[in-house]
């Protein structure tokens, strides 16, 4: 099977081809970077009925996000980084979306204190972020 597939696209031998391969698997690994990002660098909770929603919405938003605001009004070309803007929509709906209870109850703090806190691991998941978007683009 496996032989007939790099013979078809030896018969075929198009870049286009490729690429479509590319933005494919850019929309269906983007969530999956962005619950895995979620996962090591949070200790945050998640609402397990939200997920598959947020993993189907995300894609969704990007390539509206794509097709209707970034090519029409900048002339910015998104290429390979889908899947790591992909996994920050994700990243971010998770954050928005895990219960804050738990945090508020274990820490004890203010309801300002904590919407700090969630600033601060905005502001440090973004750096995270590209310093993963530097490491893969390197």
């Amino acid at each position: 099977m496996m032989l007939l597939v790099i013979l078809v696209f030896k018969l075929i031998n198009d870049d286009s081809v490729v690429n479509a391969i590319f933005t494919a698997a850019s929309y269906t690994y983007g969530p999956l970077l962005g619950l895995f990002v979620f996962g090591i660098f949070t200790k945050s909770a998640v609402r397990d009925k939200a997920v598959p929603y947020i993993c189907v919405l995300s894609p969704t938003i990007l390539y509206l996000l794509k097709t209707y605001v970034i090519e029409v009004y900048t002339p910015y070309v998104i290429g390979l980084d889908l899947i790591i803007i992909n996994g920050f929509i994700t990243f971010l709906m998770l954050l928005v979306s895990s219960p804050g209870k738990g945090v508020k109850r274990r820490f004890r703090i203010t309801k300002l204190r904590y919407l700090i806190c969630t600033y601060k691991k905005i502001k440090l998941s973004l750096r995270y972020l590209v310093f993963l978007y530097v490491c893969i683009i390197a």
